[in-house]
């Protein structure tokens, strides 16, 4: 384990740099003029010419690199070319909802996910097992974008029950964290159905039920019955 730990944290460096290269050479090839997009349309070449030396685009792509990382090191990520404004303080003014979306999906998850899969579990080869099994392999197989896409569409431009857009209230949390909590619950219901299943299949579990505990009996009704 300590040597496992070791080779993660030694290879931590090379997986950053990695990360960050392609960061680098992803945004370079992107379409368009950074310079002028941060100029604007009206704007004089002599003006572009003057945010391309702003900007350090004139020069090297290492050196350019060079530049990025040192910043990113330091927490400087730029200047965003659509508000203007450092990349540092349109991350910080969003992270607390991303956090708090986050959060949210994945309590969503556990909370649906667990008691499907062991319902699953328990009706092992039933109609509940087979409703859950196909509603976790639709959950695992669509696309979170085209389901997001398609919920809004439903129930906040059609029904208009939900907003479309902002984080004014609760309300702007339920689609997302629903949207984003398909795929985890699909997952966890799977997991817990195979892990349940598995320990059902112990012989204490079948040992159990020979002495006649029923399922859904008590801790202690099972200790007893085991003696």
């Amino acid at each position: 384990m300590k040597a496992y730990i070791a080779r993660k944290i030694l290879a931590l460096p090379l997986i950053l740099i990695g990360v960050s290269l392609l960061v680098f050479l992803a945004i370079r090839a992107l379409p368009g003029e950074p310079a002028r997009m941060m100029a604007g349309p009206e704007a004089t070449q002599e003006a572009v010419d003057a945010m391309t030396v702003r900007l350090g685009l004139d020069r090297s792509l290492p050196a350019q690199y060079a530049s990025f990382a040192y910043g990113a090191i330091q927490g400087d990520l730029g200047i965003s070319i659509k508000s203007k404004l450092p990349v540092v303080d349109e991350i910080g003014e969003r992270l607390p909802f991303t956090i708090a979306l986050a959060i949210t999906a994945y309590l969503i998850a556990i909370g649906v996910g667990v008691p499907a899969g062991m319902l699953a579990a328990i009706y092992r080869h039933g109609w509940p097992d087979q409703i859950v099994m196909i509603l976790a392999i639709a959950g695992a197989s669509i696309a979170n974008f085209w389901l997001a896409l398609m919920a809004m569409n439903t129930f906040s431009v059609q029904l208009g029950w939900l907003p479309l857009l902002g984080a004014t209230s609760w309300k702007s949390f339920v689609l997302p964290s629903i949207t984003l909590a398909v795929l985890p619950t699909a997952v966890i219901a799977r997991m817990t159905r195979s892990s349940m299943i598995e320990v059902m299949s112990q012989d204490y579990i079948r040992t159990a039920y020979a002495k006649g505990v029923r399922p859904g009996a008590s801790t202690g009704a099972t200790a007893c019955a085991m003696r």
